[in-house]
């Protein structure tokens, strides 16, 4: 049987329909912390001091920018503003609903960077919390064929240090930047690490003031309104499921929230690269 693919981030989506979130990225905190009280609109704001922080790291004459990951259209869409030429790309069906209704003046092609045929080639591609979902040795090969010649590679995103399995799907730093360093040179690279830890501070806040509290309630119900038999039925034969979900509710997504922990083993970067 093949594999399903996922054409729609319910993540996503969740933090765009139900917090109101128009950047789906961490936010960057200047003085390393939330000023008091955590806030949505805090965080929205740090959303934006991230964005402005990364657009800061864009060579002057760069016209034409590659969106890959686009989010919801935001970034993108402020680009415009600042006088960019911009093409969006995302193998995600939501976003491609989002941004085509939001912003229907910005180009948009719905398929994995790596397989995408465009018809055009750019100045500058970003990757704002893109590169951890791609397969590197291939979207290496498509980004030498959609820059121009010299062209910039501006990515943001959070690196392992090491090969332990602490946000296992993210890249290992130093193996990630030797493989790219056959292709490209390092211009500069900001580390902003300090700056977005307290992004999971309030994820934190929202988990156990919310999400936690939410769960319990919702499990007791269901407890409440099945039968002896049925609750046996489902243990008996559901067992695998219910306990990797109490596993996630309960250890691993608090463990993500851990910034002591993220500080130690991770590194959150923004990186200039230029084509050799």
């Amino acid at each position: 049987m093949a594999k399903r693919t996922q054409e729609v981030d319910y993540n996503l989506k969740l933090m765009a329909e139900v917090f109101k979130l128009e950047h789906l990225h961490w936010g960057y905190f200047p003085e390393k912390r939330f000023s008091g009280a955590k806030t949505l609109a805090e965080l929205r704001q740090a959303q934006v001091n991230y964005t402005e922080r990364l657009f800061s790291h864009i060579p002057e004459g760069v016209v034409n920018i590659l969106d890959v990951g686009a989010g919801l259209g935001k970034t993108a869409a402020l680009l415009q503003k600042k006088g960019y030429r911009v093409h969006c790309l995302s193998n995600d069906k939501y976003q491609e609903t989002v941004i085509n209704q939001k912003y229907p003046e910005i180009p948009f092609t719905r398929s994995k960077f790596e397989e995408s045929d465009l018809a055009q080639q750019f100045d500058l591609v970003l990757m704002s919390e893109s590169v951890q979902y791609l397969d590197w040795p291939a979207a290496l090969s498509k980004l030498k064929q959609v820059l121009k010649p010299k062209g910039y590679l501006l990515l943001a995103d959070y690196f392992r240090k090491d090969r332990e399995p602490f946000y296992h799907h993210c890249k290992i730093k130093q193996p990630f930047e030797q493989e790219t360093a056959q292709f490209f040179t390092l211009i500069k690279e900001d580390d902003i690490t300090d700056h977005v830890l307290p992004t999971l501070e309030y994820a934190e806040f929202i988990w156990n003031e919310y999400v936690l509290p939410t769960s319990v309630i919702l499990s007791e119900a269901i407890r409440e309104r099945i039968s002896p038999l049925l609750r046996f039925i489902c243990y008996r034969f559901f067992k695998k499921g219910i306990d990797k979900i109490q596993r996630y509710v309960y250890q691993y997504a608090p463990d993500k929230f851990n910034k002591e922990k993220f500080k130690a083993k991770m590194n959150y970067v923004i990186q200039l690269w230029q084509l050799k």
